[in-house]
């Protein structure tokens, strides 16, 4: 069982975000020399992760489509566009990087229809610190989806171990019960390809805490991602227009969840919406909208102006 904290407190990286396959004898591919990965699932799809870090690395855009998902650059492009940036330059210039596999421990792979995930152990480095050594040591899931042509990458997750040493000794003595937590199993089939989402008049970001419920959010008609038990600041996909926007709420209720006492929290929901406005060279939040009912009643809808009048 995955203890509460690490399923709650999980830090997830997109990076830029299925029964084993079996290759034919003409598509057989070498497995890099950085290769962890000691099953045949695992080659195959660390060779499409490595193939895929070389693109960023490289600033390769032919090679990153053959290699990831089209889910993944739907999502990259919508959110990008979304912050009136330019894609794919700023999509390559993020200074995030992929994590190499080199002293990382795999730990299994696992294929379940069309998307499966390898899972590896140690000092995952993003590169977001001045010294390695401050990398706490993590559980690194890297996803894949299977296409007609085959695996494909579609992102990370990194679950810190910090603090969590009774789990971290667990795992350097081979014992892996958490991956049977469904946290660590493929779901199966892959999600929906989002709609390109228009270029906005207004850059926007909106905060959603949705405790005890599921919750989608559509701005003029587009979808934001669907939260559930879970909350978070997220880019207004598609962003706003300068004058009236129409936003609708669709929250259904689901169980909260299972706190480390075994008690559930009450249900909570609460959704913020901001513009971003520049000035002087400055990116600045301005609120606009706070939603924070008593009783959740099923839909609401609300018209806001994104130039704030």
């Amino acid at each position: 069982m995955l203890p509460p904290s690490l399923r709650t407190g999980a830090l997830a990286i997109i990076v830029f975000a299925s029964p084993c396959v079996i290759w034919s004898e003409g598509e057989k591919k070498e497995v890099p020399e950085e290769s962890r990965a000691n099953d045949k699932l695992g080659k195959e799809l660390e060779t499409i992760y490595l193939a895929w870090k070389d693109s960023i690395e490289t600033g390769n855009i032919e090679k990153w489509v053959a290699n990831s998902t089209r889910f993944s650059r739907r999502s990259i492009r919508n959110a990008i566009v979304s912050r009136k940036m330019d894609f794919p330059d700023a999509f390559f210039e993020n200074p995030i990087r992929p994590p190499s596999l080199v002293g990382l421990k795999f730990i299994h792979a696992l294929a379940v229809g069309e998307t499966a995930q390898a899972v590896y152990f140690g000092r995952a480095d993003f590169q977001l610190s001045d010294s390695a050594a401050d990398v706490p040591n993590s559980l690194l899931v890297l996803r894949f989806l299977k296409e007609a042509d085959g695996w494909k990458f579609d992102s990370t997750q990194l679950l810190s171990l910090a603090g969590m040493t009774d789990l971290e000794a667990k795992i350097r003595a081979g014992d892996y019960a958490f991956l049977d937590d469904d946290l660590f199993i493929p779901p199966g089939e892959g999600p929906e390809i989002p709609e390109l989402c228009p270029i906005p008049e207004v850059a926007g970001h909106f905060d959603l805490v949705s405790i005890g419920y599921e919750t989608t959010v559509y701005v003029n008609g587009f979808a934001q991602p669907t939260i559930a038990n879970n909350g978070g600041s997220h880019i207004l996909l598609g962003g706003l227009k300068r004058g009236f926007n129409k936003i609708v709420i669709r929250s259904k209720k689901v169980p909260p969840p299972v706190a480390e006492d075994g008690t559930r929290p009450e249900s909570f929901l609460e959704f913020n919406v901001y513009a971003i406005r520049e000035s002087g060279g400055t990116e600045k939040s301005e609120h606009l909208y706070r939603y924070a009912p008593d009783k959740v009643t099923g839909n609401f809808m609300m018209q806001i102006r994104g130039d704030g009048g």
